[in-house]
């Protein structure tokens, strides 16, 4: 067996050439920057060329292909054909795809790892952009190096057989009325929940993290709130008397600091919730820190609060092309991650009307990436003037109704909350109203 990289080039493109049912397996893994004799390149582009338009491969067509082209001397007028008498086994052509693969991955790294050295010697501009791109660099080459899978339908049986046989696919949130339609949130999924200002997005986002971290790894990406002010919400949500104007002011009694830290210990004890806040962040280096996290926490839910407050990667983007760049990367990372993503969006004050899924429009293509999407609304109390006209007040009524108004896989519906402002906790309204 072949054991570097060069040979294996001769050899893998030996096999591609005048051995269709063996190269079809392994094309979809390969590209033109994985050789690095430059011969090979040229031959590689010819055997894609050919490929691409239907036309068969073999040493005649290639060695013809590259004579089109003006390449056929620099590659030798003999060398196609003498790659394709070097004696290399159709039978092992994936081993030699792997060799190459694995050689280019190496050279790939110890470039960057060179070029990396470089930059800080020379000074960088930004340290975080600089991780990022250098994160989404290596995630790149992984995913080059796993390649692309066609799935038989014998191997799809067996997996959806066992989900099946596992019962419940969904990570459950807490609140049953949600999990009957949705079956709780799913991996690989993007999950939106969108409000206008003020309603809750926030508070219904941590109480259900809060739920899933009793038994799962969670981050909470905070791009609005610092991590002190999360934690007092969440210690908020599960206290018996403590209520959030008493956390903000401080001072508290001795009574409700002792409830305080016992409440605070039990949730330090009993939750994995990894909390990250950041005043602004690019799709780049969000996808580093869920990477981190992941590897490290084996994190297996994110969420986001919120897109809007995302940065894009390139600063002369325009709103319309920095929300398609996010949207598109945050469907990406709950893909290949395998992970439940759920991103809060904030609408455009509503004037009292219902939301609706063309809310999600003027942020790009977020509603069309998304799996599932929830849509919060709590509409103002009113009251009566003197003259005993009615008019809006500026509280809004507790009632909450969360409309499951997107499920690419399952049931629409509505279901009935009940916002506990001084608790910041949602619940499910009971029959009675409460």
């Amino acid at each position: 067996m072949v054991n570097d990289r060069y040979n294996a080039e001769q050899s893998l493109l030996g096999c591609l050439i005048g051995n269709h049912d063996r190269a079809v397996g392994v094309m979809p893994r390969l590209f033109d920057d994985l050789f690095g004799e430059p011969r090979h390149k040229k031959i590689f582009q010819a055997i894609s060329h050919l490929s691409a338009n239907g036309k068969g491969v073999d040493r005649d067509t290639v060695s013809g292909q590259l004579k089109i082209w003006g390449k056929l001397r620099d590659v030798g007028t003999n060398y196609v054909y003498e790659l394709t008498e070097s004696g290399s086994s159709p039978h092992n052509i994936e081993s030699y795809a792997d060799i190459v693969i694995e050689g280019y991955t190496k050279n790939r790294i110890h470039y960057l790892g060179l070029k990396m050295q470089s930059d800080f010697t020379n000074g960088i501009l930004d340290v975080d952009d600089y991780l990022g791109g250098l994160v989404g660099e290596l995630a790149m080459l992984k995913e080059g190096k796993e390649g692309i899978r066609i799935y038989k339908t014998e191997e799809i049986l067996r997996e959806v057989s066992e989900e099946l046989k596992e019962g419940f696919r969904g990570i459950p949130t807490g609140y049953r009325d949600i999990d009957n339609i949705i079956i709780g949130l799913c991996f690989g999924e993007l999950t939106l929940i969108g409000a206008e200002p003020s309603v809750g997005k926030t508070a219904l986002s941590l109480n259900v993290a809060d739920n899933i971290s009793r038994v799962d790894p969670v981050l909470f990406v905070s791009l609005e709130q610092g991590r002190q002010s999360i934690f007092r919400r969440q210690v908020c949500s599960n206290a018996r008397t403590l209520n959030s104007k008493e956390l903000r002011r401080g001072k508290l009694s001795e009574e409700k600091q002792k409830e305080f830290d016992g409440v605070g210990r039990v949730i330090a004890d009993d939750r994995e919730l990894y909390i990250v806040e950041r005043s602004d962040l690019n799709i780049s280096q969000f996808r580093s820190i869920v990477d981190l996290a992941c590897s490290r926490y084996k994190t297996r839910v994110v969420f986001l609060d919120y897109v809007q407050r995302m940065r894009p990667t390139n600063p002369r983007q325009d709103e319309r092309a920095k929300m398609i760049e996010i949207s598109s990367g945050l469907k990406a990372i709950a893909k290949a991650r395998g992970i439940a993503v759920v991103a809060l969006s904030q609408f455009a004050r509503l004037r009292g009307r219902v939301p609706a899924n063309s809310d999600f429009k003027e942020s790009g293509s977020l509603e069309a990436d998304a799996d599932v999407a929830w849509l919060l609304h709590r509409p103002y109390l009113t009251a009566l003037d003197d003259d005993g006209e009615k008019y809006e007040t500026r509280e809004r009524d507790p009632k909450t109704d969360l409309m499951i108004s997107k499920n690419r896989d399952g049931e629409t519906g509505h279901v009935k909350l009940y916002f506990h402002k001084e608790k910041t906790r949602f619940e499910l309204l009971t029959a009675n109203g409460r």
